[in-house]
Formats: C-alpha cells, structure tokens, sequence
C-alpha cells in the first residue's frame, strides 16, 4: 500500500507549535509597543498641561500652579480640570522650589503673570530610560530632554 498524500498528525503540531510561537511574539512586542505609544501620549499632554498654566497665568493676571502628586502619580490643575493619572510602569521624581511643597504631600511648579515660573523639573522613567520636563525659572519656558 502506498503512502497517501495529506500532512501526518506530527507535520501538524510543529506547524502549530510555529504559529504560536510567532502569534506569542507578535502579542508581546504590540502590547510593548502599546505602553510606549500611551507613555508618549501622556508626556505630550504633560507638556501640554503645564504651559497652558503658564499661559493661563499670562492670559489671566494670576498667579496658576501645576500640581504634582508624586505617591497619587497624578499632575495636573485640577480647578481646570486638566488632572492627568501616570500610565503604568512610569516612576515620576520631581524637583520643585521648596516653598512649592504643600503639607498634603503634593508639590507644585507656580506660573507668574510675567510668564516666568518657581521652576521645577520632572523626572520620568519609563523601561529604564529617563525623561525630564524642566520649567526654567526665570523664563517660564518647558523643555523636555532624555537623560
């Protein structure tokens, strides 16, 4: 009797076995690929959030201040609210001047009607790299840079 033709039942488990592999693999670098594209999401609207409250400030002839709640990994301006939640895996550091270290644990970057600032930075690490949001005192302007 002759060999018929058709795949034997080992020929199918090694090519399931192959597609697993490769569908494991697909799944692990898209949901990586997710959590980077939420990261840098958040770091846009991180920036975003803190110059609109500089030019609020300009806008308004008031004073305004960005909350950072480092252990509620939160920032924002809440009375707008612009509060925004830390995406998972990102550790936040901040330096901020220490009259802008309130008794509820929060800290804040103050925004003055002349556009300048009490400063600050915010130390972003994400998978092992660090980003910095840095709000110049003097000139109120925000800068972001990989460190």
């Amino acid at each position: 009797m002759g060999r018929e033709a058709g795949f034997t039942l080992i020929e199918l488990l090694a090519v399931m076995t192959i597609l697993a592999i490769a569908i494991t693999a697909f799944t692990y670098a898209g949901s990586s690929s997710l959590e980077t594209s939420k990261f840098r999401a958040f770091m846009v609207k991180a920036q975003a959030v803190i110059r609109d409250g500089r030019a609020d400030a300009m806008r308004s002839m008031e004073e305004q201040i960005v909350y950072i709640d480092v252990r509620g990994r939160r920032l924002g301006r809440a009375e707008k609210g612009e509060l925004l939640d830390l995406p998972n895996g990102v550790d936040l550091k901040a330096i901020v001047a220490e009259q802008e270290t309130y008794a509820d644990g929060t800290v804040g970057i103050r925004f003055y009607p002349a556009g300048n600032s009490s400063g600050g930075a915010l130390t972003f690490t994400f998978h092992g790299q660090a980003y910095e949001i840095r709000v110049n005192w003097l000139t109120g302007n925000v800068a972001t840079a990989r460190i």
